[in-house]
């Protein structure tokens, strides 16, 4: 089976060879952003306001790395009196593209600003097996001194490329340095001698299809199975040809021993990132009590046909049990280890969390039907894009876009695309959100500051300066004159733009909508400044009674409790507080099913903090097994 792998320490771990001793660990993700720096310059050398480097919002490396404009502060970091402190230095790198033999170096320098910096060691890194496939690459600082000296005493270290870049995850200080021929891309840890003796591997060709086989029905052109592409090929040693809901389980049962295992490793292929590809995992049957993880398997990796790890740690599995494995996406599967340590650095979970917000049957909905190609809707004579009442609608502003009506939705939008809503009947205030139904192509559009639908109502400044222009120049208009115009306006409601992986995917996001009454225009302006190549399709506009949370009342679940003995819990801010008399596991889920934490609690009071706003699932159980599943708010 070909592997690459994640892991970070892991041979030392394995006691297989000591390349750490008493060392400098400093993590280069948005966990340790507080003492992590990240300057871009521009063309002159000047600190830029915002830059490309920045922290990937998925898996939480530092990313966006240009060549000689992009630096990392790591901090300050004592070298000794003599400069010997360390001999040797390792950083796990990942980069996904061209060819694997193309130099990739990355400079390690002192200085108080990236504009006054004293190179001390130049380190040659190589392509891996994707941007999420990150490698040890180790060097003795007797390799990659080449004409520099070892800095001396207390410095304040700066990383950046000087030949093209890749993603960062952490760089080590060691004490020791390695055997002398062993600097570069580390091996595999699947090659080491005695990997297996800390657990177990279940090849791909010991599971079998769990999903029931549709035979071909002649009437129709096609086979009704919708899982007739997928399969176990024997060249590849994988199941592949899956889609959302397919199944597979262990031929024969499991013994997880007494607890034996602490991690589970999936060796998983794929060639593309997507945010929204989980696989799930039961034991014995498919059912939220049973559920034992789910993990975020569409990483950026390059090859279906290579086997890349995912690793997330696991406990209080006990006895024998048929593992079922359940997709929601397109990963190639190779098989599982299970490992009695945690030898391999734990997947993150997705930092994307995506939401499908429904409007309650109570809501009005304002369609953008039409013609197709057209660039306005509702005339009560074609009986084409009439929301309910008849309403027209208009694309007032272009953001210098072709956006228009594509039947059954506007798009080819982009930055500054303005929708008009003509005389919107609010009533007496009872409206207390907003819905937008849209899609996109992209898997990520940008935080709610930078990408959202914001909504102000018209008022004569705003038509004068609108309609007083001509055709041509409101479709000329860039976004920036947009949002100028905007710009000493409140708006009613902002609503999250979210990207949904493809066209198809058509999911809402609402947001909270102030207090208006009366009929007015209802003007809708498509802010993508995190990504300015990025568009939007707009399926329709719900002006909905119900609140944020989705209909049901915020105080009533605000604060929780959990039937389950010696357990309490609530949610307060951006976090949920569990308080256990004793340890206990907590697994907290989206509405969407996408599992956030699974955590072994001690006996205490444990915080699950930095939780973006929305309806969570908590399941709570404490030692003697009695579970319960309860709503959370985060507001």
């Amino acid at each position: 089976m070909k592997k690459n792998t994640l892991l970070v320490g892991a041979l030392a771990l394995l006691g297989l060879n000591p390349l750490y001793a008493e060392d400098l660990t400093i993590e280069l993700s948005r966990d340790n952003a507080d003492n992590i720096t990240l300057i871009e310059l521009d063309a002159e050398g000047n600190v830029k306001e915002t830059g490309g480097v920045r922290y990937d919002v998925a898996f939480g490396n530092v990313g966006q790395i240009g060549t000689n404009t992009s630096f990392i502060g790591i901090g300050e970091v004592n070298f000794g009196a003599d400069g010997a402190a360390y001999k040797a230095v390792n950083v796990e790198f990942a980069h996904g593209w061209g060819g694997y033999e193309d130099q990739k170096t990355l400079v390690l320098a002192t200085g108080t600003d990236p504009q006054n910096l004293t190179p001390f060691a130049q380190l040659p890194l190589y392509r891996t097996g994707g941007y999420a496939d990150f490698r040890d690459f180790t060097f003795n600082f007797s390799t990659v001194l080449g004409e520099y000296t070892m800095p001396v005493g207390a410095q304040n270290v700066w990383l950046y490329f000087s030949a093209s870049n890749g993603n960062l995850m952490t760089i080590t200080f060691m004490e020791n340095g390695i055997e002398e021929g062993t600097d570069g891309m580390q091996p595999y840890l699947y090659e080491q001698e005695g990997y297996y003796d800390n657990g177990i591997n279940i090849p791909a060709i010991d599971f079998e299809r769990a999903v029931p086989v549709i035979e071909d029905d002649p009437a129709t052109d096609g086979p009704d199975d919708p899982y007739a592409s997928a399969g176990y090929n024997e060249d590849t040693e994988c199941w592949g040809g899956t889609s959302k809901g397919f199944k597979v389980r262990s031929i024969n049962p499991i013994d997880f021993g007494n607890d034996d295992y602490k991690q589970i490793v999936l060796y998983l292929g794929r060639n593309t990132e997507n945010y929204m590809d989980y696989m799930k995992l039961y034991l014995d049957e498919v059912s939220e009590e049973n559920l034992i993880d789910s993990l975020w398997t569409g990483m950026s990796f390059s090859d279906f046909n290579i086997g890349f790890p995912v690793a997330h740690n696991i406990s209080g599995i006990s006895g024998e049990h048929t593992l079922i494995i359940e997709w929601t996406g397109t990963n190639n599967f190779f098989g599982i280890d299970l490992l009695k340590e945690e030898l391999w650095r734990e997947a993150p979970m997705c930092g994307v969390v995506f939401e499908d917000k429904k409007a309650s049957a109570d809501a009005v909905k304002y369609a953008t039907i039409g013609d197709s190609g057209a660039t306005a809707g509702g005339d009560a004579n074609s009986g084409k894009g009439l929301a309910e009442g008849g309403l027209e609608w208009e694309i007032a502003l272009y953001g210098n876009h072709d956006a228009r009506c594509e039947g059954a939705n506007i798009g080819y939008t982009g930055d500054g695309v303005t929708l008009c809503f003509y005389d919107v009947d609010f009533k007496n205030g009872e409206y207390q959100r907003i819905v937008v139904e849209h899609s996109s192509d992209k898997n990520y559009l940008g935080p709610i500051e930078q990408a959202n639908f914001s909504f102000y109502l018209g008022d004569d400044d705003i038509e004068d300066r609108i309609w007083g222009l001509s055709d041509e120049e409101r479709k000329a208009y860039t976004a920036d004159q947009v949002r100028e115009i905007f710009a000493d306006k409140e708006p009613i409601a902002v609503v999250r733009a979210q990207g949904s992986t493809n066209w198809g995917n058509k999911f809402g996001t609402d947001g909270a909508l102030k207090e208006v009454t009366g009929v007015h225009n209802l003007y809708i302006v498509y802010n993508l400044i995190y990504d300015t190549a990025a568009g939007a399709n707009i399926y329709g506009v719900y002006l909905d009674p119900q609140p944020v949370s989705g209909g049901e009342d915020p105080d009533a679940i605000e604060n929780i409790a959990a039937d389950v003995e010696g357990i309490r819990a609530y949610s307060t801010g951006d976090a949920i507080v569990v308080n256990a008399d004793e340890a206990a596991t907590v697994a907290l889920y989206t509405m969407n099913g996408m599992l956030v934490a699974n955590e072994q609690v001690a006996a205490g009071t444990t915080t699950l903090n930095n939780l973006n706003a929305g309806l969570y699932i908590l399941r709570i159980t404490n030692a003697e097994g009695q579970t319960d599943v309860v709503k959370a708010l985060i507001k």
